[in-house]
């Protein structure tokens, strides 16, 4: 049985040395917690989120940790079951 070509999509627009610019929030199957990456260069829209959901794309981005150098992370759209972006921020506290 042959089955389609995942698309690859390389998303990595970060300039060298940047720092994030925002956040990936990710649900993969079976899990109760979203995985959150900061990541550098320009934001997708909820149109290219949605189309690495129903294409289930592999989406290469670049991503970092607090005090770390930028890496280099791909994403298998087809193992996430919801996906949602967020502006980067230091802090986790949300204030009303």
């Amino acid at each position: 049985m042959n089955r389609p070509a995942q698309p690859v999509v390389d998303a990595t627009t970060a300039e060298p040395g940047s720092t994030p610019g925002w956040l990936l929030y990710l649900l993969p199957v079976g899990q109760d917690r979203e995985v959150v990456l900061a990541v550098h260069g320009t934001p997708p829209t909820d149109h290219d989120i949605a189309t690495w959901l129903a294409t289930h794309a592999a989406v290469t981005l670049t991503a970092s940790r607090e005090e770390t150098d930028a890496f280099t992370v791909t994403v298998n759209f087809a193992h996430i079951v919801l996906a949602r972006t967020a502006p980067y921020t230091l802090s986790r506290h949300v204030t009303f």
